[in-house]
């Protein structure tokens, strides 16, 4: 096993000994409708967002199937969170895009950042000597509440009544302290993940904490240059859908898995539960269907045998081996 692959293999472990911890965090973050310090604290000294920032800057500089694995883990605990987390993750390797000076500001004191990262470009730059003067306010800051940074977008140099184009399109970096966080997180779903609006007025941007929004989206950010690993010119939009669907199907696996569980302890009918029954088949492991929530394999009732043609069985069947859905269980 190769090195990277054996500190994955530890961070994926420590994320799924968190498991439990932080799904009993979950109410309280509803409560108070963003992630609690006692979660986000969990992560951090558990590595989680050091998952993507290189090595040189202290970090894993894991790939993206170690990406996939704690995010799903992550998502079994709280989606909500998850959701805060994955993007987290992506947003410091979206900062290790940035020109080497910003990457030593943001990283020579600290092994990751937290971050929102906010692609509508619902800013305005202006250009000045050295940098830009930034404007605007941006919807779905997720991250913005335990933040030490921001990202936003905007577009620079465009002409009034002229059609904007993503050439003129760039990402900007600053301190949390240089923006306000307008308090408008009053939603139905997703209540803990806190993503209230970012707004800034006329901020001053120093060019280095600057990058074209296509450089990243085409693979070509400074972190390509930097950094060896493959990870760095990956395309940033592969990258954001694997972060924004993980969550989901984390969550929907714990349902599959909290389902099943509830399914072979409960008595059917008035008869005991499938799994104990007498007389009941084995359910073949080796060569069966994968599992739906796309974990370990379920074995697909074909019928035949006493009691085959009981109502629920099939599904029962299904479900004897539903105990991990994780990957690769």
């Amino acid at each position: 096993m190769s090195q990277q692959a054996a500190n994955a293999a530890e961070l994926l472990a420590r994320v799924e000994a968190l498991v439990p911890a932080l799904a009993a965090q979950a109410a309280e973050s509803e409560r108070l409708r963003r992630p609690t310090d006692a979660a986000i604290r969990m992560l951090e000294e558990a590595g989680v967002f050091r998952l993507m920032v290189p090595r040189r800057w202290g970090g894993l500089e894991l790939d993206l199937d170690a990406f996939l694995d704690v995010g799903l883990a992550l998502g079994e605990a709280d989606a909500s969170l998850a959701w805060v987390a994955c993007f987290c993750i992506e947003h410091n390797w979206m900062l290790c895009q940035y020109p080497e000076s910003s990457q030593r500001e943001l990283y020579t004191s600290a092994s990751h950042v937290l971050a929102p990262a906010v692609i509508a470009p619902t800013g305005v730059a202006q250009p000045e000597p050295g940098g830009f003067r930034l404007s605007g306010r941006w919807k779905w800051g997720t991250g913005v509440m335990h933040a030490s940074w921001v990202i936003v977008s905007g577009f620079v140099g465009v002409e009034p009544g002229a059609p904007p184009s993503p050439a003129y399109l760039r990402f900007f970096a600053l301190p949390i302290a240089d923006v306000k966080v307008d308090d408008t997180w009053w939603v139905d779903g997703m209540v803990g993940t806190g993503s209230n609006d970012i707004v800034i007025d006329g901020a001053w941007i120093p060019e280095e904490r600057s990058v074209a929004v296509l450089d990243l989206i085409e693979g070509r950010g400074e972190g390509a240059r930097l950094h060896a690993g493959p990870l760095y010119q990956t395309p940033m939009i592969p990258i954001l859908v694997l972060a924004a669907s993980m969550p989901v199907i984390g969550q929907a696996r714990a349902v599959v898995r909290g389902f099943c569980e509830r399914l072979l302890t409960q008595a059917r009918a008035g008869r005991r539960p499938a799994s104990r029954e007498a007389g009941a088949p084995e359910t073949p492991r080796a060569g069966g269907d994968r599992d739906p929530a796309g974990g370990a394999p379920a074995a697909r009732h074909r019928g035949g045998g006493p009691h085959a043609s009981q109502p629920g069985d099939a599904l029962a069947a299904r479900t004897l081996d539903c105990g991990s859905t994780r990957r690769g269980a």
